[in-house]
């Protein structure tokens, strides 16, 4: 079971992918782990940039280019007895 005081962070990324990546290693290789999602923009700001994306043009660039790619950031956790093996395992 890993527990705030016995974990360690591995990585953290806002790429899905990558993330699946580690997680499908560490799931092959029976390490345990912990994955944590967090959203980087409150209700507010995403409301505001769902906005901006209707209303047109910003500056010569479609408004929805300037959408919430961040939206995002994952976290895996490892037990602190597993980090050196994960972390050789997935290559970090």
């Amino acid at each position: 079971m890993i527990l705030p005081f016995n974990r360690v962070k591995l990585i953290v990324d806002s790429s899905p992918e990558a993330v699946a990546a580690v997680c499908d290693k560490l799931r092959a290789s029976g390490i345990p782990y912990d994955r944590r999602t967090k959203q980087t923009r409150g209700a507010l700001g995403k409301a505001v940039t769902a906005g901006r994306g209707v209303s047109g043009y910003l500056g010569g660039m479609p408004a929805a280019s300037f959408s919430d790619a961040l939206g995002y950031v994952y976290t895996v956790y490892v037990r602190r007895a597993d980090e050196a093996r994960a972390r050789e395992l997935c290559h970090l």
